[in-house]
């Protein structure tokens, strides 16, 4: 089974993709026309990901040094998107 969610998002708002199951990775098509910005659990600009129109990125959380280099494991996804239009999330672990 994929685990996987489509969306269409409107320009300049913060769209949230939330799965049942957590993981440290997810994979994220951009259908827009312009770049969208990613976070995963929390949004926070300085730590977005910024993915071309028309491309797609695996995005995978940063280790945490103090954690024994683990990967913190998330159930959402946060989009913002520069266009309307429509983005892609799947759970990639």
């Amino acid at each position: 089974m994929i685990d996987v969610a489509r969306k269409l998002c409107n320009a300049g708002e913060i769209t949230t993709f939330s799965f049942q199951t957590t993981s440290a990775a997810y994979c994220v098509k951009n259908f827009t026309q312009s770049p969208v910005l990613v976070c995963l659990g929390k949004w926070d600009d300085s730590q977005s990901i910024k993915i071309g129109a028309g491309m797609w990125q695996c995005v995978k959380s940063n280790p945490n040094p103090r954690e024994g280099m683990t990967r913190a494991a998330t159930a959402a996804v946060l989009v913002q998107t520069e266009a309307d239009g429509e983005v892609e999330v799947q759970r990639d672990d």
